[in-house]
């Protein structure tokens, strides 16, 4: 089953955040690279969605919240997600290297 995909406002924020981190930081071109490869990625959790084990957080692995890392050479970032019925909503998508966040983060 094909799931919809619905990202929030909070993680449509940290997507093009880190697009323009990746821009001053690295290349334009890495960082098109790498915001072409995150939604590439969120959209294949529309399948099979649970391949992906829960967060490293104990309050969010509780509330069902999964992780899905992701990175151009490595892991570097982390897009934390919630299968939902016919959905697979994505919360946030954060550096690999932040510290642990609440479940209250994920508002």
């Amino acid at each position: 089953m094909n799931r919809r995909i619905v990202i929030t406002e909070p993680a449509k924020w940290d997507i093009h955040s880190n697009r323009s981190w990746w821009s001053v930081c690295r290349s334009k071109e890495q960082a098109d690279r790498w915001y072409t490869g995150i939604l590439n990625e969120i959209y294949s959790l529309a399948e099979m969605p649970e391949r992906f084990s829960f967060a490293s957080e104990h309050a969010l692995r509780i509330a069902g919240v999964r992780q899905m890392l992701y990175g151009l050479g490595g892991a570097t970032h982390r897009v934390l997600y919630c299968v939902e019925d016919d959905a697979v909503v994505i919360y946030r998508v954060l550096s690999a290297r932040q510290d642990s966040i609440s479940a209250e983060d994920l508002e």
